[in-house]
Formats: C-alpha cells, sequence, structure tokens
C-alpha cells in the first residue's frame, strides 16, 4: 500500500478557524447493519461553474479541494450552499457518488477523517496503522474529525470480495504547491486524473485503496 503523509505548518487561528467552521455539523455516529450513499462535493470557485444545459446539473471547471460524506445532516448544509466562503467559493456536487458501510458488517473497516485547516483538505483512512501515525504526529497538523464511515480493504493479493467495488485514492501530488485527495470508484475519473499529474495511493497491482459495496441493498455479517 503506496500512503502518503504531509507535515506542513498551521497557524493557531487557522486551526481555531477549521474547528469552527467544520464543528457546525461534526461527524455523527452511525446506526450499524447499513449500507449508505457517500455524496462527493468539490470547493471551486462560482465563476467557474455553471449548469449544464442538457441535464441542469452544475459543472464546474476546475475543483480545489474535494469532500465526501454519508451524513444527512452534512449534506442538507452543503447542498444548501452552507460552509462556502462569502468571498469567492462554495461547494458543489460533483455527481459522483459510492457506497459505504454504516457499521462493521462484513469486516468493514472503522475510516478516520482527518481536516487539514491550511490547505482545506480531508483526509479518509480506513486502515489503523495510517490513522494512528497521523494522530500521534501533531506537527503534521491533521484534526481528526472521527469515524466517516466503514470500508472493507482488498486481500492479500490486492483484489476486493465478491459484491463489492474498488475505491481509489487519489494525491495531487502537491500541486499547485497544497495536498489535495480524492476518492472515487470511477474508473474514468481514476484514469483521467492520472494523466492529469494525480498519483494513486493503493494497491501497485490493483491501484485498490480500499473496497465498497457494490449496491445500497442491507448487507449481511
Amino acid at each position: 500500500m503506496s500512503v502518503q503523509f504531509f507535515a506542513k505548518e498551521v497557524s493557531a487561528a487557522a486551526a481555531m478557524v477549521a474547528c469552527a467552521f467544520w464543528s457546525l455539523l461534526g461527524v455523527a455516529i452511525p446506526a450499524a447493519g447499513q449500507v449508505e450513499t457517500v455524496v462527493e462535493y468539490g470547493y471551486s470557485d462560482v465563476w467557474s461553474c455553471g449548469p449544464d444545459t442538457s441535464t441542469g446539473q452544475i459543472l464546474c471547471l476546475y475543483y480545489d479541494s474535494y469532500f465526501v460524506t454519508s451524513s444527512p445532516d452534512e449534506i442538507a448544509v452543503l447542498d444548501a450552499g452552507g460552509l462556502g466562503s462569502p468571498y469567492c467559493c462554495h461547494w458543489f456536487r460533483t455527481y459522483e457518488t459510492f457506497n459505504v458501510w454504516s457499521g462493521p458488517e462484513s469486516g468493514a473497516l472503522p475510516t478516520c477523517r482527518f481536516f487539514n485547516p491550511t490547505f482545506f483538505d480531508h483526509f479518509y483512512t480506513p486502515y489503523a496503522a495510517e490513522c494512528a501515525a497521523i494522530q500521534a504526529h501533531a506537527d503534521w497538523h491533521w484534526l481528526y474529525e472521527g469515524i466517516a464511515f466503514y470500508l472493507q480493504i482488498p486481500d492479500e493479493s490486492g483484489h476486493c470480495p465478491l459484491g463489492t467495488t474498488i475505491l481509489y485514492r487519489l494525491y495531487n501530488n502537491g500541486m499547485g504547491g497544497r495536498p489535495v485527495h480524492r476518492l472515487t470508484t470511477n474508473l474514468g475519473t481514476f484514469n483521467r486524473m492520472l494523466t492529469e499529474g494525480w498519483v494513486f495511493e493503493g494497491d501497485g497491482r490493483t491501484f485498490a485503496f480500499a473496497c465498497v459495496a457494490s449496491s445500497t441493498a442491507p448487507s449481511t455479517p
């Protein structure tokens, strides 16, 4: 598994603003035994976004950051235009989604969620060692926000179990002077971002970072 960490300085003022920003919502503790849909948002300049005339969906030319959540409260606030900047930027649906577990069903593991207030980036990992390493290094300035949802991980050969789909994790390799990560199950999105200079963080044979439920039907233990 290829993993990237980023130790960046964060001012106390920036950290306080970030805590206030995201503590408006918090990470809800979901009920166990359910499969939920995660919605992806991109943070973008409003002037770079506009409606697609064929679908009515809001399309953006680029995103500065990505955020995923299965929390109905967070989804409602972001869809209503909350948590955007009064000066330039807002969160828009990218219209990419994937399914996760709300508890440790079928061997799914708790996924830690972190926020970097300097670079406005979120980071997700179901790997206990990676989660612990980030929390152990306060100088990296990733703020732990709790358990976002549950994911399965690939087997020793890098493959996902039957009934699941590969989840890819990408990193922008520091382009633009700031780290940005993205989670996606869309192979087309994955390949396009690789051509744009992003790097994958996952198994070197299958590119799988984690595994998600293939449908929203309730899973069995």
